[in-house]
């Protein structure tokens, strides 16, 4: 079947099985961002794709759930770091689907706090069950998560598990719906004369690769940049590659050259969950400026990121800019030591 028909599908099933209409979100011009950056920038809030600011989380997600309804599973497993939108929002898509959750909390600096705050509150006020395995490497997180539906299978459960970033067919069709209703919004709002630079978050490249696919299916000519937020970019590259062999998607060699996807490398290398001062400043410039919470793990280093693309003048300043918002603005209230302590020094 056609990737644009399996999409199709998996669209269909994922309404009927929700009992809900999957998007749109904010699509709209930014004269304060476009004032500040020196470009014209037009703003997509994924962010509002829900209640709960999951954003982007959350619309992969719901391409899951025809899925996990099949199964017959009635405990999903997901893990992530406290700041997780995947946590979050895997324990409101379980209670949707009347099942029970299991969240398991890990990575390299982790540590269960001893008041929950954020997006960790959100999900210890919906998941049915929170494990914690502190201070882990996060490279072993997927085994970390077989464990866990295992021991659920030895108590009689029926687990479906979801994998962190859900670099999966299911997760890439949530990324291309994304990308499918921003063509629409390019054709509605933009002259057709001009060529987009799409700017967005890149962790193992799924929506930077789905965003493409989207713009190549409808003919519109357009670069997408995507922002690595915690890696190397060499590891999203081949995520995208990975990818691309599982959706059966010709010449998967060349993509990113052919699909004009530009993967960039996040120049301040600062470590997953450690925000160092610049982006704490930027964060709170942003909130005051724009009325917009970037969170300090994904949003503000795009942000970072976009200022150094233009001030580089790798992206056209001459040509519109979409920023996309692929949500997470609760992990403003995130754990990380030196938040809390920039928090406490204001």
């Amino acid at each position: 079947m056609h990737f644009w028909d399996s999409y199709r599908s998996a669209r269909l099933a994922a309404e009927a099985t929700l009992s809900d209409q999957i998007g749109g979100t904010f699509f709209s011009h930014r004269d304060d961002l476009s004032q500040a950056l020196g470009a014209e920038v037009w703003l997509k809030r994924e962010d509002t794709f829900d209640n709960l600011g999951s954003g982007h989380k959350m619309r992969k997600l719901y391409f899951l759930a025809n899925d996990i309804v099949k199964s017959e599973a009635d405990i999903l497993v997901t893990a992530g770091s406290i700041p997780s939108s995947q946590c979050s929002a895997a324990a409101a898509l379980a209670n949707k689907l009347k099942i029970d959750s299991h969240i398991v909390y890990t990575g390299d600096t982790q540590e269960e706090p001893e008041q929950p705050y954020g997006n960790y509150l959100l999900t210890k006020l919906m998941a049915s069950k929170i494990s914690w395995i502190e201070k882990s490497p996060w490279d072993r997180v997927n085994s970390m998560i077989e464990l866990v539906a295992n021991d659920e299978i030895e108590q009689g459960k029926r687990p479906f598990s979801i994998m962190p970033g859900m670099t999966n067919i299911n997760g890439l069709f949530g990324s291309f719906d994304l990308g499918v209703e921003l063509c629409e919004n390019i054709k509605r709002e933009l002259p057709a004369s001009v060529i987009p630079q799409i700017v967005l978050a890149a962790g193992t490249g799924t929506t930077s690769l789905g965003v493409a696919l989207a713009l190549k299916h409808f003919d519109i000519e357009a670069h997408v940049y995507g922002i690595t937020i915690g890696g190397d970019k060499s590891n999203t590259e081949e995520s995208i590659a990975r990818l691309l062999v599982e959706a059966k998607i010709p010449e998967a060699e060349n993509v990113l050259q052919n699909m004009n996807i530009n993967i960039c490398q996040y120049h301040r290398e600062t470590p997953y969950d450690k925000p160092d001062i610049v982006e704490l400043k930027t964060m709170q410039d942003c909130l005051n400026r724009y009325q917009v919470i970037f969170d300090s793990n994904y949003m503000v280093k795009v942000y970072i990121g976009l200022q150094k693309l233009l001030n580089d003048k790798i992206i056209d300043r001459t040509m519109p800019v979409i920023l996309i918002h692929s949500g997470g603005h609760y992990g403003i209230f995130g754990s990380t030591p030196n938040m809390r302590d920039w928090f406490n020094n204001q």
